[in-house]
């Protein structure tokens, strides 16, 4: 594999092990689990799953309006822009060259 080239199986296996961490200690991998970095690598493939044509798209939600009543109330973006700038981000640590 290439630098910057995407395993698109190992991410759907990083996306299978947290739902079984989630399972097994029923709590969010937080800091004291498995770290800054565990953290933070565990809520980006929590926002995210690569769907069968190899895209990434946001796990469905149901009621995006409410959703983003709740962000808007914490300061954050809507859902549809913080979907934009997580899928900017993807592509910038994915792509060729970057």
């Amino acid at each position: 594999m290439v630098a910057g080239e995407v395993d698109r199986e190992q991410l759907r296996g990083y996306g299978e092990r947290l739902w079984e961490i989630l399972d097994d200690y029923e709590a969010w991998p937080g800091r004291r689990l498995v770290g800054d970095d565990g953290s933070r690598a565990a809520w980006l493939v929590a926002q995210f799953v690569i769907d069968g044509n190899g895209a990434l798209v946001p796990w469905p939600i149901d009621d995006r309006a409410l959703v983003d009543a709740r962000r808007r109330r914490l300061g954050l973006s809507t859902f549809a822009e913080h979907t934009t700038e997580m899928l900017a981000e993807w592509r910038a640590r994915t792509q060729p060259g970057n």
